[in-house]
Formats: structure tokens, sequence, C-alpha cells
């Protein structure tokens, strides 16, 4: 069985880099074209941002492979258990829940809530500052909520009919 934790570990840490890379691309992009005679869309016609840009989603695409090649690798269900309540819970915005159970639940995309789960640790919300649980991927990427002003990224459902 391969070293799967470093090999996501690896994976993670090259989207990182190939991000890193391809906002620097952009950035030098803005700045060479010379205010606003091209469009900022443009940038995908430039060929070293849309190298950097194939990179980053090459990346991206070795994460969303993985489910597949550790059920080729790993024939213990409950190794496997672990490695979709991983991939359904921490790498959400990547990981289509179609995939998770496909490969390594075995089951239909509608059960794979149910078989993992509520998120594993309870969020603290950035309005009210209690604590709340999703009880699905979708609902924690719901509850994600981007505002510098608040001490934490999330937001309890209450809240978020509020906001």
């Amino acid at each position: 069985m391969k070293n799967w934790p470093s090999i996501l570990e690896r994976a993670i840490e090259d989207v990182y880099e190939a991000l890193g890379v391809n906002v620097t691309e952009y950035g030098r992009y803005l700045l060479e074209r010379g205010g606003r005679d091209r469009p900022v869309a443009d940038c995908h016609l430039d060929v070293q941002y849309k190298r950097t840009d194939q990179a980053l989603r090459a990346a991206w695409q070795r994460i969303a492979d993985l489910p597949k090649q550790i059920a080729n690798d790993v024939p213990d269900p409950s190794i496997r258990w672990y490695w979709a309540r991983e991939f359904y819970w921490s790498i959400p915005a990547v990981m289509p829940v179609a995939e998770v159970a496909a490969h390594l639940l075995q089951c239909q995309p509608s059960d794979v809530p149910e078989l993992l789960g509520q998120t594993p640790r309870p969020l603290r919300c950035g309005r009210c500052r209690g604590l709340f649980t999703p009880l699905s991927s979708e609902a924690y990427r719901q509850a994600i909520h981007l505002d510098e002003e608040m001490p934490s990224t999330f937001l309890c459902p209450r809240c978020r009919g509020r906001a």
C-alpha cells in the first residue's frame, strides 16, 4: 500500500506552489498590459500566464484523481471510509461527491452524507460566536463567509439568514 498521506500532502503543496506562480504571473500580466488597453480577461491569451494556469489545473486534477487511485490500492473498507471522509470534509471545493461515492465508498452520491456523518469538528460563527455543525459538505461550503471584519470565516444558518 502506498503512503497516501504523504502523496496527498505533496499534491496539496503542488497546488499551493502552482497557485503562487499563477498569481505572480497574473500580476506580471496586469503590469505589462499597460492599463486599460487590453481587458483583464485577455490574460488567457498570454502564453506565460496560460502555462501557469494549465499547471494549476493539472495540480488540482492530481488531487481529484486520488480517490480512484486510493480505491485501487486500498482494499480495507475502513481505511477507504477514512479517506472518503478526508476528501469530503477537508477538500470539498475540489472533490465532487460522486467521485467519493463511486470510488471510495462504492455507493450512490445521495448516500454519502449519511455514511460520512457530520463535519469532524464544530465551527464557530463569526457573527454570533456560537458553535454549529454543518450536516454535509455542501452546508459547510454555504457556511463560508469571507469578511475581513469578522474573526471567523463561517456564518451559522441563523446568521446567514440575516446576512
